[in-house]
């Protein structure tokens, strides 16, 4: 896996899940804050005969300003939900990420997961990946077209993962940071889980160093 099943946390029932299509854009966080609280298949990928679904859930919970009693971080919440609504979010709520295999596996993505493995490729594929990971998270292509753009074939795997579900879940993941720490309210958005796949990808940090320096990981 390039993540985990967190002890406490339940998964989404993906057979309750309701399939939408929301293509990668710079808005897709405003779109997906269009749905009310729930849960969403929102991308498949088939490869060699498996299947995978990314599938999101609303909410988390880690925007809801009764979760603490820290007055700093209530306000902080409260100007992130104003900001939101502004900006036409009718439900400004976040979400966690799952991907489901056959047999009833489930787990949540993480990025340490995903870095880690994404160091193990050797530099030709490192470089080829790297350009389409940032296609996904900073110039919002669909993975199929950041694939296709930076001349990534389907045999690039990470962890025997293919590297399209890998993309799929950044997708995601991107967007829900887009909407727990919005560019809107001066905060970095994706280009806070970016960074680690830019030193990794320069070799300056390994993974295990990165999380060390960004609270995110």
């Amino acid at each position: 896996m390039l993540g985990s099943f967190p002890k406490r946390v339940h998964p989404p029932n993906i057979s309750n899940a309701k399939v939408i299509t929301l293509p990668n854009n710079p808005k897709l966080f405003i779109q997906i804050c269009s749905y009310p609280a729930g849960e969403y298949l929102v991308e498949t990928v088939i490869e060699k005969e498996k299947a995978y679904q990314v599938v999101i859930k609303k909410p988390n919970g880690k925007l809801d300003p009764s979760s603490t009693s820290d007055q700093k971080k209530k306000k902080r919440i409260e100007k992130i939900l104003q900001e939101l609504r502004n900006v036409g979010c009718d439900y400004p709520e976040d979400f966690t990420v799952w991907v489901f295999e056959s047999q009833n596996i489930k787990w949540m993505p993480k990025h340490l997961q995903t870095l880690e493995a994404f160091s193990k490729l050797c530099p030709q594929d490192k470089k080829k990946v790297f350009g389409a990971i940032k296609s996904v998270i900073l110039d919002y292509l669909e993975p199929e077209n950041a694939m296709r753009k930076n001349l990534v074939n389907n045999e690039i795997t990470l962890n025997s993962y293919p590297l399209k579900l890998v993309l799929k879940y950044l997708k995601w993941m991107a967007t829900l940071e887009d909407i727990l720490y919005p560019p809107i309210c001066d905060y970095l958005g994706r280009k806070m889980a970016f960074a680690g796949y830019v030193l990794v990808n320069e070799g300056l940090y390994s993974p295990s160093e990165i999380r060390r320096l960004l609270r995110i990981w």
